[in-house]
């Protein structure tokens, strides 16, 4: 269902080898999560997922910017994480919904 649930904006500064982790969050099989990011330097490639109480981890990557949607595969909490795994320094601002 279409729903908008939940809104949280995130603007985080990512030093090299570094994984930032937003607030948990519940969600349902039934839910989605869509993600918006934009990156600086624009040519880095960062890792943007969501990580379960259990410790699995789902994500994608992109330089420049990048939307993307998760399903939950499980009725879990989780959240958001930014992962920076270049020789660069990076920040990595957006939003992501709950619906």
């Amino acid at each position: 269902d279409d729903v908008l649930r939940g809104a949280t904006a995130f603007n985080w500064d990512l030093p090299i080898g570094c994984r930032i982790y937003g607030p948990w969050f519940d969600c349902t099989t039934d839910m989605e999560v869509v993600v918006t990011a934009l990156f600086d330097p624009l040519y880095v490639t960062i890792r943007v997922g969501l990580e379960d109480e259990w410790g699995y981890r789902y994500y994608t990557e992109g330089t420049d910017n990048l939307t993307f949607r998760f399903d939950f595969p499980n009725d879990r909490k989780y959240r958001i994480y930014v992962e920076n795994n270049t020789h660069t320094e990076a920040s990595v601002a957006g939003s992501y919904i709950t619906r």
